[in-house]
């Protein structure tokens, strides 16, 4: 399948254009980006919905839902190391979705603080690996 390719920049998602046409990519980036940075950044997961996004309402398949725990997280605790655990088990909740229809096996993710306050995470997969560096704004 081939998607418009959202990526990971310092600034937070973006898409690519070349020759005024906008790039797209058959990888994974685009689905793992917006598993963990996409939908409403106010929404803590979870079974209340009631802050969820508003994209979700109509959405019966559950892997097309977008929870983004990790989103919610690194806007709501300190950037700390004792943190990193709990941003680790955020990924991988806001993954399981994409684990749960097959689209990813098995990932392993990591999570660091590569400098202040910023957080990288990364996520090994059967087909590679995707490294995404987002800011930590608490």
């Amino acid at each position: 399948m081939t998607d418009v390719y959202f990526h990971n920049t310092e600034d937070g998602g973006d898409i690519s254009m070349t020759n005024d046409i906008i790039d797209m990519n058959a990888g994974l980036e685009t689905s793992v980006y917006l598993s963990l940075f996409g939908g409403n950044e106010d929404d803590p997961g979870g079974a209340d919905e009631s802050k969820a996004w508003w994209g979700n309402a109509l959405e019966t398949d559950p892997s097309k839902k977008y929870r983004s725990e990790t989103q919610y997280l690194l806007r709501s605790i300190p950037a700390v190391s004792a943190n990193l655990v709990r941003i680790a088990g955020a990924v991988n909740r806001d993954l399981a979705p994409l684990v749960e229809a097959g689209v990813l096996v098995e990932p392993e993710v990591s999570v660091g603080i590569p400098r202040l306050n910023w957080v990288g995470i990364r996520i090994a997969t059967e087909v590679g690996e995707l490294v995404f560096m987002e800011p930590w704004e608490v």
